[in-house]
C-alpha cells in the first residue's frame, strides 16, 4: 500500500509542476488577454487540485495508520 501512496505523491508533484508551468506560461501576442486568462486560470486550477490531492493522500495515510 505504501508503494501506491508513493506513486500518487510522485504523480501529484508532476501535475503540480505542470500546473505551475501553465500558470506562468505566455500566450502569443496575436491572442487576446482572455486567452491568457484561460491558460493562467487553468494552471491555477491544476495547482489547487494538486493541493486537494495532497490533502486526500495525507488523510488516506492517517486512516491506514490508525487501522
Amino acid at each position: 500500500m505504501k508503494i501506491l501512496i508513493c506513486l500518487q505523491e510522485i504523480l501529484m508533484v508532476v501535475a503540480g509542476v505542470y500546473g505551475a508551468l501553465l500558470l506562468f506560461s505566455e500566450v502569443p501576442l496575436s491572442e487576446s488577454w482572455i486567452e491568457q486568462m484561460k491558460v493562467s486560470c487553468g494552471g491555477l486550477i491544476i495547482l489547487l487540485l494538486c493541493f486537494g490531492w495532497g490533502f486526500l493522500i495525507s488523510w488516506e495515510e492517517k486512516v491506514l495508520e490508525t487501522r
